[in-house]
């Protein structure tokens, strides 16, 4: 079936397209949803929540953009509604104004298979890994995720920026990479304190 048949055999409620539908874009929806919760099995239940929700809303999508994107994007909210009814991990934010001055690069990424990255990146707060995944996975820009997520614009890029010294904090910790750069701040992952 080709992605149109799909959709309209979802919208006349027909089981075998639904069910060649879920299992096209699984992986994906899957990832999408792990990516902004860190609780695996939370993750799963959103996944099953965000299928759900589609085809409950087949008939809004009027074949404008995508229909990844569509789908995408419902999978984004049934995530992001979670952690704000359930504020898990929502940590208060950094002051702004603060400057951050990174004085070294990790440019080990390229080494990292995604499993492991993932493993790091559910690591964050999950102020810090929404922002994050939303911004370098999902391409939202910042006030675009400041909307979805109900804080401001430059909070937005100020946890961006948190983030992505936490996750350089991570892997210079799992890769035992000692040198690099130095900062006043302590920065907390889930309970553990990392001295930048």
């Amino acid at each position: 079936m080709t992605e149109r048949e799909l959709i309209e055999g979802c919208r006349n409620r027909d089981k075998s397209a639904r069910e060649e539908l879920y299992r096209l874009y699984l992986p994906k929806m899957a990832a999408v949803c792990r990516r902004l919760v860190s609780n695996k099995s939370v993750a799963e239940d959103l996944v099953h929540d965000g299928f759900v929700t589609a085809f409950l809303k087949i008939n809004d999508y009027k074949g404008m953009g995508s229909f990844e994107g569509w789908l995408r994007r419902i999978f984004i909210n049934v995530s992001l509604d979670y952690l704000r009814k359930n504020k898990i991990g929502f940590i208060s934010d950094i002051d702004e104004n603060s400057v951050i001055d990174i004085c070294a690069d990790y440019d080990g990424l390229d080494d990292l298979v995604y499993n492991e990255l993932m493993e790091l990146i559910g690591m964050l707060p999950d102020d810090y890994r929404v922002v994050l995944s939303l911004y370098c996975v999902e391409g939202y820009k910042h006030d675009e995720i400041a909307s979805m997520v109900g804080i401001s614009t430059k909070t937005s890029g100020s946890r961006l920026l948190r983030a992505k010294i936490m996750l350089t904090e991570l892997l210079k910790k799992r890769y035992n990479y000692g040198v690099g750069y130095t900062n006043d701040t302590d920065i907390e992952l889930k309970g553990e304190q990392v001295s930048t």
